[in-house]
């Protein structure tokens, strides 16, 4: 009985390790995690929403946030596109999204670069 047991154990911790090594464990970019999936959206897109927006503002924020996964969505990155990204807005349309920005810093889920 006693072997059984340390038979799953083992079984057990191995599993996990595969799973952690796989990419399933908590790295944000590993693209397994729930995580990853919510960070891939983008912390942009997020406080792009609800802030109506020109066609030619959204063709040059696809362009930024492309630029921005093409560079693996890295901390320096995404800052970078957040600055370009409030650059081409309104004042107003800034306000919102500056409200947005600071929601999801606070909530801790900015996503980006994370």
């Amino acid at each position: 009985m006693k072997k059984m047991i340390w038979v799953v154990a083992i079984m057990g911790v191995a599993a996990l390790a595969g799973n952690v090594w796989a990419g399933g464990g908590c790295c944000p970019m590993s693209g397994k995690s729930k995580k990853a999936a919510y960070d891939k959206e983008g912390a942009c897109t997020r406080a792009l929403s609800g802030i109506e927006l020109t066609a030619e503002q959204q063709a040059e924020i696809a362009k930024i946030e492309a630029d921005c996964k093409a560079q693996g969505m890295t901390v320096d990155a995404c800052s970078t596109s957040m600055s370009k990204i409030r650059d081409l807005l309104t004042d107003a349309q800034k306000e919102k999204f500056d409200a947005a920005t600071a929601t999801s810093s606070k909530s801790g889920k900015s996503g980006c670069g994370s």
